[in-house]
């Protein structure tokens, strides 16, 4: 293949991208998911596409699904920090808590994070991956999760899932 059609096939990529990170940020998730699943298609090697396709799905509360996408996409960017605390936290949701804390100590080995530091004193202190008392009302977690302010584009966010 010429470098034109590469050219011209990574524009076609980053534009359907860029769609899908829109209609996810509108809460258009089935819109998001059609072509984040022929995204994964045309380029299943993209841990980006894996992690917003978990995201969606997670926003969906399709959590096996947003699991098994969060592991595609730690598996294609071990040091993803993103990708692990999206698999973090959507094992831990499902209950699967030993597989959440084996993914922490996973990503602790490759690389360091001051989200599993946070979450790592809490799970001491309360099992809980926020640290928060498991009476209260409300669990708090890691302000950087909470609020949605991340370093990369793909704003893994908990906002209340579709209905």
């Amino acid at each position: 293949m010429n470098s034109a059609a590469d050219a011209r096939k990574q524009r076609e990529f980053s534009k359907l991208l860029g769609m899908a990170i829109h209609f996810r940020d509108n809460q258009e998730y089935q819109n998001a998911l059609l072509i984040l699943r022929k995204l994964a298609r045309i380029r299943p090697h993209s841990a980006s596409v894996h992690g917003i396709l978990a995201d969606v799905q997670w926003r969906l509360g399709h959590l096996e699904r947003a699991v098994q996408s969060f592991k595609r996409a730690t598996k294609l960017s071990p040091k993803s920090e993103l990708a692990s605390l999206g698999l973090f936290h959507t094992l831990w949701e499902s209950g699967q808590i030993d597989r959440a804390k084996a993914e922490m100590k996973r990503y602790l080995a490759n690389a360091d994070s001051k989200e599993y530091a946070l979450m790592a004193s809490g799970l001491l202190a309360n099992s809980h991956p926020s640290g928060a008392n498991e009476s209260r009302k409300k669990q708090k977690r890691p302000k950087s999760l909470a609020n949605g302010k991340h370093s990369t584009s793909l704003k893994l966010r908990r906002p209340t899932r579709a209905k």
